[in-house]
């Protein structure tokens, strides 16, 4: 059983660094036909990418946004507050 089963992701949103290209990487080889955007944390933290993310975009190695539908990230500058927690469960 995959830890991915289930998800539908067509989208990747990571951070250009290292850390955001392999997790993005990684994804990518799971999900193989998904558009993959590299993205600055001010980007999210603005809401310039707001428009393109849904429950089918998985967000890397960037802030928390709620509308994802998958979050990885190791920052705990990044860490979703409770509030946001709720809304993406």
């Amino acid at each position: 059983m995959s830890l991915f089963n289930g998800l539908k992701i067509e989208k990747i949103v990571a951070d250009g660094d290292l850390d955001g290209l392999i997790a993005a990487s990684i994804l990518k080889s799971y999900f193989s036909n998904v558009e993959t955007i590299f993205a600055h944390a001010a980007e999210i933290r603005n809401g310039n990418l707001d428009h393109i993310i849904d429950s089918k975009t998985a967000i890397c190695d960037l802030p928390f946004h709620s509308n994802c539908g998958l979050y990885l990230d190791h920052h705990s500058t990044n860490k979703p507050k409770e509030n946001e927690l709720q809304k993406f469960r």
